[in-house]
């Protein structure tokens, strides 16, 4: 998950740099919409695309795919929709990094290798991808810690489910602690889970 969100915002921060301003100033307001976004429309918005009356399955139908739920319907699709979810989200963080990063390159440089025949993968292999190491090993560093504790988006799409596949560490000790509000909470036990995390 961390190296799909680090590559997903290195390769929106990429494709932002090679645009022009305004097309670029446009493209990333429209990705921080995900972010900025209240995390209850914003997952409610990926159960419409999965649920049996939702969007694929509005379209599925015609192509002889029959309807059900596609976020709960087994753990490999679970994981697929947990990690789509959380990628826009933490992606965009490491967007802006990168972005920034990328415009403190001193633009000689890339237009010397223009000059010397560089092609776009040649830019992006030899004078981008170095120039990013810094801000890599950061975004990394920050998205893996940022992921152990995140479980908003995963508790409000699938709870953990089906069964208890997309139950990350974080959600366990929600799950223990507050889960059940029928007298047997385990506070300590999930402060306990809280506390190793």
């Amino acid at each position: 998950l961390v190296f799909f969100n680090t590559g997903f915002a290195i390769i929106l921060a990429i494709t932002t740099f090679y645009l022009p301003a305004r097309q670029a100033a446009f493209f990333r307001a429209v990705w921080l919409l995900p972010r900025i976004t209240p995390s209850v429309i914003y997952v409610l918005l990926w159960k419409w695309l999965a649920w049996d009356v939702g969007f694929l399955n509005s379209i599925l139908p015609s192509l002889g795919i029959d309807a059900r739920n596609w976020m709960l319907d087994t753990p490999t699709n679970a994981w697929v929709f947990v990690i789509l979810i959380n990628g826009f989200i933490v992606a965009i963080m490491g967007m802006i990094i990168f972005t920034s990063a990328l415009r403190s390159i001193p633009k000689p440089m890339i237009y010397a290798s223009e000059v010397d025949g560089a092609k776009f993968w040649q830019q992006v292999r030899y004078i981008l991808l170095p120039q990013l190491k810094w801000p890599i090993l950061f975004i990394t560093c920050y998205l893996t810690l940022s992921l152990l504790t995140s479980f908003e988006q995963i508790l409000l799409s699938t709870d953990g489910g089906p069964g208890s596949t997309t139950d990350v560490w974080a959600l366990q000790a929600y799950h223990v602690a507050l889960q059940s509000y029928s007298g047997n909470l385990q506070y300590g036990y999930g402060a306990a889970l809280a506390m190793v995390l």
